[in-house]
């Protein structure tokens, strides 16, 4: 085993960053403002028209599914806003424990609702 981290280093410092990021599908983690940055690129890239909004077939990353699931607004359209949205349910985001919650307290809560 390795040497004990120390309070302050940059190793005990970059642990705790990583035991925070949420978790891809793949169950790596995630850097969400490095996917929420993807996540623009991508839609600007994808909106040929540039309205500022993609229609389905300019959202050739989503499937018709997700295209709808996203559309909250239900008007044909996803805003950037409904787009990341949807960009960021790719990925498994754990809800963040309460605060003061202790560790038992924490395993013993339900699951956030909708899952």
């Amino acid at each position: 085993m390795g040497r004990p981290l120390r309070l302050g280093s940059r190793a005990l410092r970059t642990a705790c960053l990583v035991a925070l990021l949420p978790l891809s599908a793949r169950g790596e983690p995630v850097d969400r403002n490095q996917h929420h940055r993807q996540a623009v690129e991508t839609f600007t890239e994808q909106d040929g028209d540039r309205d500022g909004m993609l229609q389905s077939v300019e959202a050739m990353d989503l499937t018709a599914e997700r295209f709808e699931a996203a559309d909250r607004d239900h008007d044909g359209k996803l805003t950037l806003v409904e787009y990341v949205d949807a960009r960021f349910e790719e990925i498994a985001v754990p809800a963040p424990p309460p605060a003061g919650a202790s560790p038992e307290a924490q395993a013993e809560a339900p699951p956030p609702e909708g899952s």
